[in-house]
C-alpha cells in the first residue's frame, strides 16, 4: 500500500499505521524509499510512474512533517532518474543522499533541510552535456555519453577519515576511496570476477559490505576467493558454514589510519 506508513519497534512488533495522502494540489508523490529523521519523514519518489511534469508537481524527494503533512519537495524532476538500492546513508548527525544520474554534487539532509556538501570533480571526463528535458530519450542519451564521460557516483559512504563511492566510465565500473586526511583519492577497477564489488555502509571509521549468502556460495571456488582465503585462513571455516537461508554476511573493512 503506497498510502500508509507502518511503524514497528526494534523487536518487530507492530505499533501503528497512518494513512497518507500523497497526491495534493501542490505535490504528486509515488513513495519508493523512506527515511525517518529529524522529527519527520523524507520520502524518495524518484521518477516512478512519471511521463511528464508540465505542472511542476513532481519532485524526486519530499519531506513529511511529524503530523503527516506533505510539506516540501526537493529536486524537481525534468527527466527519468535511475533507481538506487539505498538512497540514504547516515554519517554522524546527517544523512547523505546518493546523487541522481548526471549530478556530481552530494547533498545531505541536515535537520529538515537539504544542503550541498561535496562536489565530485571528474575533470575533463565530467559530464558537461545537459540531459534532455524529456522522458523517452534517457536510455539513448546515457548510451551516447557512457564511452567518454565519468558519471553517476553511487553508494556514497562517509566516515570521519574516508569517503567512498563507485562510478562508471567507458562501460566499466570503479571504486573510489578518498582520504580526508591525505586529500587523495585511490581508484580501483571493478572486474566481473571481483567479489564483493562495492561498499554498502559504514561503522565508525570502518566500511561495511553486506554479502548475500548466495554470492559467497557461488564464488567459493573462484580465483579471487582462493587468494582471499590464503590471507584470511581464520575465516575459511566460517565461509564453509554459510547456508542459502542465512542472513547476509557482514564484512567489516578496517581502513588505514593516516596521521594528519
Amino acid at each position: 500500500d503506497y498510502h500508509k506508513i507502518l511503524k514497528f519497534d526494534p523487536e518487530g512488533n507492530f505499533e501503528f499505521s497512518k494513512n497518507l495522502n500523497f497526491s495534493t494540489k501542490k505535490f504528486q508523490c509515488w513513495p519508493e524509499q523512506l527515511l525517518v529523521a529529524n522529527g519527520g519523514y523524507f520520502i524518495w519518489s524518484g521518477s516512478l510512474g512519471i511521463k511528464e511534469n508540465k505542472d511542476n508537481r513532481h519532485f524526486a524527494m519530499y519531506y513529511i512533517t511529524n503530523d503527516y503533512k506533505l510539506d516540501k519537495g526537493f529536486f524537481p524532476i525534468k527527466h527519468k532518474l535511475m533507481s538506487s538500492l539505498c538512497r540514504f546513508r547516515r554519517y554522524d548527525n546527517l544523512y547523505n543522499i546518493d546523487p541522481t544520474f548526471g549530478n556530481d554534487t552530494i547533498f545531505s539532509i541536515i535537520e529538515d533541510e537539504v544542503v550541498p556538501r561535496y562536489y565530485i570533480n571528474f575533470g575533463k571526463r565530467a559530464l558537461k552535456k545537459k540531459i534532455p528535458d524529456e522522458y523517452n530519450s534517457f536510455s539513448e542519451f546515457k548510451s551516447e555519453i557512457a564511452a567518454n564521460h565519468s558519471f553517476s557516483p553511487i553508494n556514497f559512504t562517509e566516515t570521519d577519515d574516508w569517503i567512498y563511492f563507485s562510478f562508471s566510465h567507458n562501460f566499466k565500473y570503479y571504486n573510489a576511496f578518498y582520504s580526508k586526511v591525505k586529500n587523495k583519492t585511490y581508484v580501483s577497477a571493478i572486474s566481473p570476477e571481483f567479489f564483493p564489488k562495492w561498499i554498502d555502509s559504514s561503522w565508525g571509521n570502518s566500511l561495511i559490505i553486506l554479502v548475500d549468502p548466495v554470492n559467497i556460495i557461488d564464488n567459493s571456488n573462484s580465483n579471487w576467493f582462493d587468494s582471499f582465503r590464503v590471507k584470511n585462513n581464520a575465516l575459511e571455516e566460517k565461509f564453509k558454514s554459510v547456508g542459502l537461508t542465512d542472513n547476509p554476511v557482514v564484512f567489516v573493512c578496517k581502513m588505514k589510519k593516516f596521521k594528519s
